[in-house]
């Protein structure tokens, strides 16, 4: 007596070798081949906008991040050190620093600081790690970030970006 394994195996032979052959027919194929054209349709297009929510945090964090790192510097090396803010064009620039960094141009910038100018903001930092304080907040569309720098204790803290 043939073992059931045997039956499937003469089974899948005959229907070869009369022609029908296991496997996808033309129309099953067309319509996953629409299904995934149509899914690539949709979702390419959203990946390769820019998000500006994530821009705006990335340029706080980054910003924060040097006001932290510029008030270790004035620690270290016993001497102050400055960041000087240019809210007309979006840019700032450290104590040390070569040239001004820009933010992205879809950013605005108001800073509530020392003035140094009718145009430009400062923020010093002490050795002590005390600072001058301030605020920086940075806005896209309808969102904004706020970046604030105790005058105590010189902390840099951002909030979380909202509406």
């Amino acid at each position: 007596m043939p073992s059931v394994l045997t039956v499937k195996r003469r089974s899948r032979l005959a229907r070869v070798a009369a022609g029908h052959e296991a496997g996808f027919s033309m129309l099953e194929m067309v319509v996953v081949l629409a299904i995934v054209s149509i899914a690539m349709a949709v979702t390419i297009p959203a990946l390769g906008k820019r998000n500006d929510f994530t821009i705006l945090r990335a340029e706080a964090a980054g910003l924060a991040a040097k006001l932290r790192l510029l008030r270790s510097k004035a620690m270290q090396t016993n001497q102050m050190a400055s960041m000087i803010f240019q809210p007309k064009t979006s840019s700032y620039m450290a104590t040390g620093a070569r040239a001004e960094t820009a933010l992205h141009p879809d950013i605005a910038m108001q800073v509530t600081a020392q003035p140094l100018d009718g145009r430009t903001g400062q923020v010093l930092f002490y050795p002590d790690g005390s600072s001058t304080g301030g605020q920086v907040k940075l806005s896209s569309g309808t969102r904004s970030c706020t970046i604030e720098i105790v005058v105590l204790t010189g902390t840099v803290a951002f909030d979380d970006c909202r509406q």
